[in-house]
């Protein structure tokens, strides 16, 4: 039983280790996209200068790591297990005895909810830390004027290096001293009135934007953003349990004292079960999945991940990113559950996650300029120093303009990075050097992509600048694909028929793929000597002949798109029909 016991704390840290990583190794691939941390001295400086600066420079080292299989997991199994730990050593000072180990579980799965969310930073839990450390040595201080005077110098001390977190320990230095009768317990008033000062004081001169990053768990979650409750359970919890372990902390025995701990476990149980449920954020793992494998280009995995029914538009942009990427969009496009134009591009929401899809589906499509606003909107969206994934597009974009010094910049930025520097290194080359960006296959490609002038993104409207790529590049598919694709989603057929006119036959298309062709019976049905005009192949025209006669046969039948979808679901006609 005693080895079972030394060996709990490394058995709940594997636990949360395989936990995590089961159910949640995309979610910190997509955190680490979300910041950026450089190995500079001005960086550190800079973290230096505003309260919890130390707390966020040691969060972003640790959550740099993010990127390598299983570190995101593993780094946050150990700052969740070390809460844990503190937190029973702390409840142990306060005599809780056998109760202090499960109610250690508390702070710790709330601590866990609060990391389900993408928008709340490594740094809340590693300040979470400083503050149960700071609370457990101050206790340890056994004259009461001593313990006040350390816990005022502590309290000034971790609002400078761990910022808000600073009143919790304040709080519940406070509710301890109350409930240990301590005293001229008051005085202990004194550490919590200069927290709260050095809180206001810090935003009347800026340190902070609102009084609620000052004061409350907020600091540790993006500032454009609306908090979320999960992030105040670790903060509420922690008084609460105090007032509970003094409770439970009386001398009795026996059945009683199984009975608080079997009730105490069954709380926790529920507490964690509801926890996960409520904010556990599962809905968004796919998305993040996908985001990952854009990410790392492994673009059969995507089109893998979304055979069957997708209701998602996110989902569609991915999908029809990594066709294109494949050069099977126009073959395949309807092959798939698709829905509707902004299956291709969803409408932009500011947002850093859409901002980077979009600059994603623009650098695939060929079309620069939007690509890079996207990537420039992204990287401001995030906060600190920006996104790497923004600023290597934004290396991509500048160097394939021709904008030698602004791309200069960023690779200067990455290069003081652990895991990007190496990439930066290699655009170096680059600079200055319009004949090796002209062989490159992808800047090469995608600075043929340009118009022969300068323009404004979307100066003649998304459709003209589709087009425009398309004819400036007809070696790159993915423009005319999208075009031709965007069209035939929003079943404009006037608009498709033009383009066929216009460029069958020409570099930029020319053959039709097969959902072209049944496009284009769709559009010109009675004309059968149009279709030969534009290639329309005669398996084409007899299986149209087979879904005409269907369709005229279950004309009557209610569920007929039903009954047509297992032979015909895969066709131009059905969507033109069904959807």
């Amino acid at each position: 039983m005693k080895h079972l016991i030394s060996f709990r704390w490394p058995l709940v840290a594997v636990c949360l280790f395989v936990f995590l990583q089961l159910c949640c190794s995309y979610h910190f691939y997509y955190i680490e996209q979300n910041q950026l941390f450089l190995f500079t001295t001005d960086y550190f400086l800079s973290a230096l200068k505003v309260p919890g600066g130390l707390t966020v420079y040691m969060a972003e080292w640790m959550t740099q790591f993010f990127m390598l299989p299983y570190a995101g997991p593993l780094v946050v199994s150990i700052l969740l297990t070390c809460a844990g730990i503190l937190c029973e050593a702390l409840f142990k000072r306060l005599n809780a005895g056998k109760y202090g180990f499960v109610c250690s579980f508390f702070p710790l799965v709330s601590l866990l909810l609060a990391h389900f969310n993408f928008n709340y930073y490594t740094q809340g839990t590693v300040a979470y830390l400083f503050m149960l450390g700071a609370l457990y040595l101050t206790l340890r201080i056994a004259d009461a004027t001593k313990r006040l005077i350390a816990a005022t110098l502590v309290a000034v001390g971790l609002f400078f290096l761990s910022g808000s977190v600073a009143i919790l320990y304040a709080l519940c230095l406070f509710v301890i001293t109350i409930l240990n009768r301590t005293k001229r317990w008051y005085l202990f008033a004194l550490p919590v009135t200069v927290t709260f000062v050095l809180a206001l004081v810090s935003v009347r001169f800026a340190c902070f934007g609102h009084y609620r990053f000052a004061l409350l768990p907020d600091a540790y979650y993006h500032p454009q953003s609306l908090p979320v409750a999960s992030i105040y359970i670790s903060w509420w919890i922690l008084p609460f349990l105090l007032f509970a372990v003094k409770l439970l902390s009386s001398k009795q025995q026996g059945r009683t004292m199984w009975l608080k701990q079997g009730v105490l476990a069954a709380v926790l149980v529920g507490f964690t079960y509801w926890g996960i449920q409520s904010y556990g954020d599962f809905k968004s793992a796919k998305l993040k999945e996908l985001d990952f494998y854009a990410r790392t280009q492994q673009w059969p995995k995507i089109i893998e991940a979304c055979k069957g029914k997708v209701t998602n538009l996110l989902y569609m942009n991915y999908l029809n990113m990594a066709l294109a990427r494949e050069g099977m969009l126009g073959d395949q496009m309807f092959a798939f559950d698709q829905r509707e134009p902004r299956s291709l591009m969803v409408n932009w929401n500011k947002t850093a996650e859409v901002s980077a899809l979009l600059s994603d589906v623009y650098f695939a499509i060929g079309d620069i300029a939007s690509a890079q606003e996207m990537a420039f909107e992204g990287n401001v969206a995030v906060h600190g120093y920006g996104s790497p994934r923004m600023l290597m597009r934004l290396v991509q974009t500048n160097l394939i303009y021709g904008a030698y010094p602004v791309a200069e910049k960023y690779i200067s930025l990455l290069e003081h990075t652990f895991f990007y520097d190496k990439w930066a290194a290699s655009h170096r080359k680059f600079l200055g050097n319009d004949a090796l960006i002209e062989q490159d296959p992808l800047l090469g490609s995608m600075r043929r992509c340009l118009p022969d002038t300068s323009r404004l993104v979307a100066l003649n409207g998304a459709l003209a600048d589709l087009e425009t790529v398309a004819v400036a590049n007809p070696q790159h598919k993915a423009a005319f694909q999208y075009l031709a694709g965007v069209c035939l989603l929003s079943k404009d057929l006037a608009k498709f028929k033009e383009l066929i006119d216009k460029y069958h036959g020409t570099p930029v298309l020319p053959s039709l793929p097969v959902p072209y062709q049944e496009a284009v019976i769709a559009f010109a049905e009675k004309d059968t000597a149009y279709w030969r005009t534009r290639g329309v192949t005669q398996e084409v025209v007899r299986r149209f002949s087979d879904y005409k006669r269907q369709v005229v046969a279950n004309r009557n039948y209610p569920n007929a798109g039903d009954l047509l979808a297992g032979s015909y679901g895969k066709t131009y006609w059905y969507f033109y029909m069904f959807k």
